[in-house]
Parts: structure tokens; sequence; C-alpha cells
């Protein structure tokens, strides 16, 4: 509020074109709309997907924000493209020819594509879990849950292709890589640098483990899911997602340990044993170390 009573232009975006008044709408803070709306704030501003703040708000079900933006003149691109669940992109609008392999995880390969003309990043899910379709329907529904969250610490979730044999869903791309290439790469972290690292992932986190109505653990909080954007910020990513792959009792699948999970797991998600937040805050505390420390942990036998 200091801020705008200073002259600051409310309609001020971030590297995704998110402006405030996106942030407010997604968040449920009704009281900064209407402080945002009365200061000049663009209702109908476009983030770099084409998102409104309306298409925010709608997408987590903040009904009395839907209210007042659509009172604005707000309006939702989103709703008005298609009447088929917003996280479903059409297979023929995806370039696929020339994609480039740019990395492999525990769930399939990730690779470099363009969706409507932006570089993106899709990611594969192997055939040995998308097959079953108990698993395959448990991955939508994270998906679908990773598709309305908002948040700059967050990486963004676009949707998944539909008429695919193949599971596969896109993302957006961050060519800096991962805190694991950084770190790998890179040499000694300056102190502001690093306290900076931890403040984004906290960030993110934080917004994970404060959404309502339940709050979303990461169980899989690795360097390798934490991604770097051009402004050197870093985003959290693939939350949620290993649930699925370690419910082995009842899919059939196993995740493995090839990726260094294990490095970062609580010692009671690896004993299948009742967890909560602090799982994350087990793994957040191990990055912090290594990241402060600039030593990446030496593999070890669990």
């Amino acid at each position: 509020m200091q801020e705008l009573e200073n002259g600051v232009e409310p309609n001020v975006g971030d590297y995704d074109k998110r402006t405030a008044l996106h942030l407010a709408a997604c968040e449920g803070c009704t009281e900064i709309v209407l402080l945002l709306l009365e200061k000049g704030a663009d209702v109908n501003s476009t983030d770099r997907w084409g998102r409104t703040p309306l298409s925010d708000a709608r997408g987590v079900g903040h009904k009395e924000i839907c209210k007042i933006l659509e009172a604005h003149g707000g309006i939702d691109p989103v709703l008005a493209d298609s009447q088929t669940p917003c996280y479903l992109i059409d297979y023929n609008e995806v370039t696929l020819k020339g994609a480039i392999l740019i990395g492999e995880g525990a769930y399939g390969e990730v690779y470099k594509v363009k969706w409507r003309g932006t570089e993106v990043a899709a990611k594969t899910i192997r055939s040995s879990i998308a097959s079953n379709e108990k698993v395959r329907k448990a991955f939508l529904k994270e998906l679908a849950l990773w598709q309305k969250l908002r948040h700059p610490n967050i990486v963004q979730f676009l949707g998944v292709l539909k008429d695919s044999d193949r599971l596969i869903f896109l993302t957006e791309y961050l060519k800096n890589g991962s805190l694991y290439d950084i770190l790998k790469k890179r040499g000694r972290l300056e102190p502001l640098t690093a306290v900076s690292y931890a403040l984004d992932i906290a960030r993110g986190m934080t917004y994970l483990h404060h959404h309502k109505p339940h709050a979303i653990i990461h169980r899989d909080l690795t360097p390798r899911n934490v991604l770097q954007d051009e402004a050197g910020r870093l985003k959290v990513t693939d939350f949620g997602l290993s649930k699925i792959a370690q419910e082995k009792d009842v899919y059939g699948y196993k995740m493995t340990g090839g990726t260094g999970s294990y490095r970062y797991m609580a010692p009671e998600v690896y004993r299948r044993e009742s967890y909560g937040k602090s799982v994350d805050v087990f793994s957040f505390a191990l990055i912090v170390h290594e990241v402060s420390r600039h030593l990446l942990l030496k593999r070890c036998i669990v």
C-alpha cells in the first residue's frame, strides 16, 4: 500500500508478466484486489500464458473475487477459448518435430518443444507408469491441482496433451537449468546469492504448505527439482508427483533412487511411515546445507 501511495505503477509485472493483481486474485486477497483496482490496476492484464486475474481467481475458486473482477470488466480468455478443462492441450498445437532432450528423471524424459511458438518443457511419463490406468488417473489428478497454482517461485504448469498415446505434460521452460547444474558448474557462491537461493526455495515451499484447503507436500525436494529462470530466480517443480510414484503397494511401481532422491529423503518417507510437511523441511535443510557450503553430497548407501 505504501508503495502505491508513493507512486509505484500498479501494473508492473514480474518475469512471467504477472502483476500484483494476478497474485492477489490467485491468493484470495480481496482487500488487496479492491485496493489495486482503485489505484488503476489493469483488470485484464495478461501474463505470458494469456491468463488474466479473473482466469486465476476462477481457477482456484475465489468466487467473491471473481464477482469483483467481473464487475470491473474482467474477462477470462481461458474459459472463453474452450469448454474443455483448461489443462488439456490440443496435441496438434505442440511442435514435437526437432524436440531436444534436456533431461531425464524418475518419471521419464524431458524435452524442449514449442507450443504456439513458445519454447516449453515437455515431460513424458514412462510407459511403465502411464500404462497403468489407476496410476494415469492419479497423475492427471495431481497435474490438475498443479495447474491451479500460481507463484513466482513455482514452475508454471501449462497442461496435458490430449489425444496422445503417451502421457505428456507441459511446463514453462527454464533454460538456466537446475540448482544441481548451478552447483556443479559454478565456483563458490557469494553469501548473498546462497541466501537468495534459500529464500526462493523457502517462499515456494511456504506457498505449497499453506495451500487451501489442503497443504501440498512435495516429498521429493532435491536440487534437481529446483530450476532457475532467466532473472536468476529459483522455482520449485515436480511437487506431488512422487506421491503417486511411491504408491508401490497399490500400483506396482517403485521409485528408484537413481536420480539421488534418497539422499534428501526424510527417514519416515523412506520407511513408508505416516508423515507431514516436516519431510520437506528435512529436504530443504539438506539443500541449504549444500548451497551454503557448495559441496555436492557424495553418493551414500541407505
